[in-house]
Parts: C-alpha cells; sequence; structure tokens
C-alpha cells in the first residue's frame, strides 16, 4: 500500500511540475503581448505630428497582431489631447483600405503582412503615419520604428530620415531610449 502512494505521490508532484512550466510559459508569452501593446502605445505619445483634423487619434494595425486584445486596453485613453482609437486594417492591398490609412496616425505593420511591406511603404509615401513593425530590418527597408526583442525586453531602432522625410518629429527622449538611429545613411548605436 504504502508503495502505491509513493507513485501516486510522484506522480503528482510530476503534473504540478508539467503544469507549472505550462502555466509560466503562458504568463510569459501574455507579458509580452502587453509589453508590446504598451509599447506601441507610448512610442505615439513621443512624436510630434504635423496638424491633422482627426477627432480620435488612431492606431491601426494591419495583419495578424497577437497583441491586438492587449493593445485594445489602451483605447480610450489619450494621446495629444485626443481619445485612443484601435482600428484593425484588413487588407491593404484593396484601395478602400488604403484609403483608411489617410486617418491613421500610427501603424503598426505584423510580420504577417512581410510580403506586402513595399507595397505599404509606398502607399503611405509623404503620409504623416508612423510606422512601427516588429520585422527583421524594418527601419533598413524604409519602416520608422522597428521593434526588437531583447532577452525579456522590447527595445526599439528609429530611421529618423523616414521620419524627418514626412515632418514627423520625435523627442530627444525617445531618441536616448533607441537602442539605435538611422540616420543619413549612418547608424548610431545607443549604449
Amino acid at each position: 500500500m504504502y508503495k502505491g502512494q509513493l507513485r501516486y505521490f510522484v506522480k503528482g508532484i510530476l503534473l504540478l511540475i508539467c503544469f507549472s512550466v505550462i502555466f509560466s510559459e503562458a504568463y510569459a508569452n501574455n507579458d509580452t503581448k502587453l509589453k508590446k501593446a504598451g509599447v506601441l502605445y507610448n512610442l505615439s505619445k513621443f512624436i510630434d505630428w504635423p496638424e491633422f483634423s482627426n477627432e480620435k487619434f488612431n492606431i491601426c494595425v494591419s495583419g495578424k497582431v497577437i497583441f491586438l486584445d492587449e493593445l485594445k486596453t489602451f483605447e480610450q485613453r489619450q494621446i495629444r489631447g485626443r481619445t485612443v482609437q484601435i482600428k484593425v486594417l484588413k487588407n491593404l492591398a484593396n484601395s478602400y483600405d488604403i484609403q483608411a490609412l489617410s486617418n491613421c496616425q500610427t501603424l503598426y505593420i505584423s510580420s504577417s503582412v512581410k510580403e506586402s511591406l513595399p507595397a505599404i511603404l509606398a502607399a503611405l509615401d509623404k503620409k504623416p503615419i508612423l510606422t512601427i513593425s516588429d520585422l527583421p530590418n524594418f527601419v533598413l527597408q524604409g519602416g520608422m520604428i522597428g521593434l526588437i526583442q531583447v532577452k525579456k525586453r522590447v527595445r526599439f531602432t528609429i530611421n529618423l530620415d523616414a521620419t524627418k522625410s514626412v515632418n514627423l518629429v520625435i523627442s530627444a527622449q525617445l531618441l536616448r531610449l533607441a537602442r539605435s538611429i538611422k540616420y543619413k545613411n549612418n547608424q548610431i548605436d545607443n549604449p
């Protein structure tokens, strides 16, 4: 009888360990999603736009965004005195959604639409819309802010040439926090 109880005890402990690993991974994944959503929201707070007529501050997302639910928790908050609204753009190949871009202040481009990146950036040409993505080498391809996962932190790189070309002004505070800055075909790394 004692061996039977010991066997159940050991199985119970192993099961507990398995569940704790599964739940800790799920928690870490949710924590990363919330961090990315927070970074996306907060980056927008440190940018000065030319005048825009929208009553709302529109953060638009393109493609599958795994942190969309977390990002929506920032709706109804304020950026530049305007209420934040999250808009999901379904298909940027569709001319309707290209038109919808004109109402965006910030556009997050998901890695799920990487094949469309050149077309999306071309459609944004000369529009003061902050582009953010976690695609590799995003700023080298003409994007404005590239998100990078470094250990458990979300860091970012900035393409100052792209932001200046559409009259977006990035605060000095944000420039100091950037991991690197692309400016006039040079890359400046921050420690």
